[in-house]
């Protein structure tokens, strides 16, 4: 941008040179113009080409920095697509976790009714115990009784 700003102010300056020259060479004689027309000329095309090869220069690093652009949008294309697929496997796992609590939640609750269960069979178990001690016991009992009352009936 700054070779552009000067090369415009030296074809500016030669500009207003050569107006100069030219409105001087009328007052005195005129004699030289066509010579000073010749070098002014021939300097404004030196500046003008100079001009036009930095704005061939310009206009290749513009295309250069479109094309980069275009990459750039081609790539954020790119990551904005993964970034959704991303977003939509995350929504889907956070799914399956809300699932997967929720079977945490009902396998708590049935493993809390087992317990319960589990409980209410061992209390049954210890009773069932004791009744079997009970029995054994009038078992004993009842066997003691009959080998009496068969040693009573041997004696008779």
């Amino acid at each position: 941008m700054k070779k552009a700003l000067s090369i415009a102010l030296v074809a500016a300056l030669s500009l207003i040179f050569f107006l100069a020259v030219v409105h001087a060479q009328e007052e005195g004689g005129g004699e030289a113009v066509p010579e000073l027309l010749e070098q002014e000329l021939a300097a404004m095309e030196t500046v003008f080409e100079g001009l036009e090869s930095f704005m061939g220069e310009l206009i290749g690093e513009v295309k250069g920095n479109m094309a980069g652009i275009a990459r750039l949008d081609e790539d954020s294309k790119n990551l904005r697509n993964i970034l959704d697929a991303v977003t939509l496997e995350l929504k889907a796992a956070e799914g399956r976790i809300v699932n997967l609590r929720e079977d945490v939640d009902k396998m708590s609750n049935v493993q809390q009714e087992l317990k319960v269960r589990i409980i209410a069979l061992e209390a049954g178990l210890s009773e069932l115990s004791a009744f079997c001690d009970e029995l054994s016991a009038k078992v004993d009992v009842t066997a003691g009784d009959l080998a009496m009352l068969k040693e009573s009936c041997d004696a008779l």
